[in-house]
């Protein structure tokens, strides 16, 4: 036999049986699609049960050596960190995705890696501006004498710009700040931070200028309301998954260096400054009914403040009559329909920042008659009867900020342990 006429043959037979299969390729392609278009057939199902069967094919081929599966491996806390940190949460994501057991096991993992962070960012420390932002593990925080240092607190990459009396609330996972000013003007912009990929984002800017606003997330939006250049009575809303903001309607009154706080699906705007005068008054804004109404005035006009829900509770602290800083605190029982006195805090504190974490309030900074504070104070109120009539009710904890602040804005975030 000819061998040159025997390889010839069997090019020509190659060649034939490639078109063949190129044509039941495209019959099996055709039919595919006529089955998903009649609603018959997932194409997500398919392409995985095809991962499925040819995966199969190859364990079957080359059967494996190893006692151990990719699962068990994952059960390692240092391994998934160590491979999220080099690959990011955006490949651990898509590792959850592949396997039904891999995903079970990573999920497991991954909840026991995160914990509660508080975040600091912007302000001033004794006149000089700040873009820079912080975070501490809040189950650092011990009484003051414990030995505990300021390497508690972590740097994290600064804002686009420094901030102070600007809006800032966790949505979403995310911290969310807007307004502000940086020394020169009344800012619009608005930015996101990512504790996940730990980058600032820029947002669409906001329709007005605020400084002095407040801000608080609500059914998975940013609320932001009062400020300005002049004192505002208006509000505006970010949508995330739409990225615009919404205009609201206006509150009651005008109000700069205002606090804020979300109470089931309402949002408080409590104390702040109208021209000269300190505020008492608060209002509230009923998300599903879109619209304010007053509730019962606080016992001390407020402007600075800090505030935060627990439960069914607004607790302030501190902020100025517009004749002195204050140390004193009080509650909004909402069930009750009143306003009740807690102990005061340690420090007389004007432009501090409040968190609210496993059923204490933590406050940071502020300012005490023109001197920055770095000093943080705890209260625990939940349950309610754990409030002491006295001031020895708060503690100082430490670590203390790393340096004075003031006219900053903390939230809490889920971050890496």
């Amino acid at each position: 036999m000819d061998v040159g006429e025997e390889l010839g043959r069997l090019l020509r037979l190659a060649g034939r049986t490639s078109s063949e299969v190129d044509v039941l390729r495209e019959e099996v392609a055709a039919l595919h699609d006529c089955l998903a278009s009649a609603g018959l057939v997932s194409s997500e199902r398919y392409q995985a049960q095809k991962h499925r069967r040819l995966f199969a094919a190859i364990r079957r081929k080359h059967p494996p050596t190893l006692d151990r599966t990719l699962a068990d491996a994952l059960q390692t806390r240092e391994l998934v960190r160590a491979a999220t940190g080099s690959a990011g949460l955006g490949a651990l994501h898509a590792l959850r995705a592949s396997s039904r057991g891999v995903g079970a096991t990573v999920a497991a993992v991954v909840e026991s890696l995160w914990t509660s962070c508080v975040c600091i960012c912007g302000g001033q420390c004794e006149g000089e501006l700040l873009s820079g932002a912080d975070c501490a593990d809040l189950r650092a925080f011990g009484m003051a004498g414990d030995g505990r240092g300021p390497e508690a607190w972590e740097t994290l990459p600064p804002m686009s710009c420094p901030r102070r009396c600007f809006a800032a609330a966790a949505v979403g996972g995310f911290l969310y700040v807007s307004g502000g000013g940086d020394g020169w003007q009344a800012l619009n912009s608005a930015e996101r931070f990512d504790p996940g990929t730990r980058a600032w984002a820029a947002l669409p800017p906001m329709s007005e200028r605020r400084v002095g606003a407040a801000a608080a997330g609500l059914d998975g939006r940013l609320f932001v309301c009062g400020g300005g250049r002049l004192d505002l009575r208006s509000a505006e809303m970010y949508i995330p998954t739409a990225e615009v903001w919404a205009s609201l309607p206006p509150m009651l009154e005008q109000r700069w260096g205002v606090a804020a706080a979300s109470m089931g699906r309402c949002l408080l705007a409590v104390g702040g400054r109208s021209g000269p005068y300190a505020l008492s008054s608060v209002d509230r804004f009923d998300a599903a009914a879109g619209g304010w109404e007053p509730l019962p005035p606080m016992h001390h006009r407020r402007g600075g403040a800090a505030a935060v829900a627990v439960g069914h509770r607004l607790i302030v602290c501190g902020g100025s009559d517009a004749s002195q800083d204050l140390s004193s605190v009080e509650q909004y029982d909402a069930a009750a329909k009143r306003w009740e006195v807690l102990p005061p805090m340690q420090h007389r504190r004007w432009g501090s920042t409040a968190v609210c974490y496993a059923g204490s309030i933590y406050v940071f900074g502020g300012s005490d008659a023109g001197r920055d504070l770095s000093s943080v104070e705890r209260l625990q109120v939940d349950p309610p009867s754990a409030v002491l009539p006295d001031r020895a009710a708060w503690e100082a904890l430490v670590p203390c900020l790393q340096a004075p602040r003031s006219l900053a804005a903390a939230a809490v975030l889920r971050a890496w342990a």
